[in-house]
């Protein structure tokens, strides 16, 4: 057919043209070694929290050991009366 583009062109382009399988495929491979890499990154973590030297809080050392922190108690809250709504702006300023 006629192309706008010289013959060179088109044979590079026909060189550089992926089919769709072996891309699928390389994908494939990506995501694998992101999981690896992440679970090798988790481990490596949770030993050195185990070793008490990681530079990592200690949530994330919990989240790659795998087990999850103590969930948090709330505070019991303390009931509001009336008396301190109304005078907490005179409290504030101290009048």
């Amino acid at each position: 057919g006629k192309s706008r583009w010289g013959d060179m062109e088109v044979q590079k382009a026909a060189i550089g043209t992926v089919t769709a399988e072996p891309l699928a495929a390389s994908l494939d491979n990506r995501v694998n070694l992101g999981a690896s890499l992440f679970d090798k990154r988790n481990a490596r973590v949770a030993a050195e929290g185990a070793a008490g030297k990681s530079r990592w809080g200690d949530l994330e050392v919990q989240k790659a050991s795998g087990s999850s922190p103590a969930p948090a108690t709330p505070a019991p809250a303390k009931a509001v009366t009336l008396e301190d709504r109304l005078n907490l702006g005179a409290r504030l300023v101290g009048v």
